[in-house]
């Protein structure tokens, strides 16, 4: 998510995706945005980041099935941001 604010973007998504041997490879399930005003400290965004996380999960496990049959292949090229230090 820090990368993304630096960039600028105030609309974040937060993927729930199986993990594969490739990068970026996986079906995606599910998928929620994380809208921010522009004023948020670390703590809130952290905090957003986490419900949205808790959320996707507990729906996956409400709806497993219907969650599985709905997923979507991903495509394009992989992404990703380096390590912040």
């Amino acid at each position: 998510m820090t990368w993304q604010i630096l960039e600028g973007k105030t609309s974040i998504p937060v993927t729930l995706f199986e993990a594969t041997a490739e990068l970026d490879a996986g079906p995606i399930y599910l998928q929620q945005q994380i809208e921010l005003q522009g004023y948020e400290l670390v703590d809130e965004w952290r905090s957003l980041q986490a419900q949205a996380t808790l959320d996707l999960c507990l729906l996956w496990f409400d709806r497993f099935r219907e969650v599985v049959a709905a997923a979507q292949l991903q495509s394009g090229e992989e992404s990703y941001y380096s390590r912040r230090r």
